[in-house]
């Protein structure tokens, strides 16, 4: 079965998954540091968003989503060329 992934900005939608994701301890224990993530709460998580959003943290965060608009997840991505393509 073939699965295909869509790389899209995260957006304020993003808020209400990305804050129930932070709930979820099968997700967030394969986080690099899980001790350091949440619970978050929303407004933590919109903050975190804002902040995504705007690149300053030196990463450009995608929203990953299936073909069919589920958002599954998220990806950091650093160190762009934009030559090769790659991340």
């Amino acid at each position: 079965m073939e699965f295909k992934a869509i790389l899209k900005d995260l957006a304020f939608e993003d808020v209400e998954d990305r804050y129930n994701w932070s709930l979820d301890q099968e997700v967030t224990k394969y986080l690099s540091f899980p001790d350091k993530y949440p619970p978050f709460t929303k407004q933590e998580t919109l903050e975190w968003i804002k902040l995504c959003m705007s690149h300053e943290n030196g990463y450009f965060q995608k929203a990953v989503h299936t073909e069919k608009g589920l958002h599954i997840g998220w990806v950091d991505l650093k160190n762009i060329d934009q030559t090769n393509k790659n991340a």
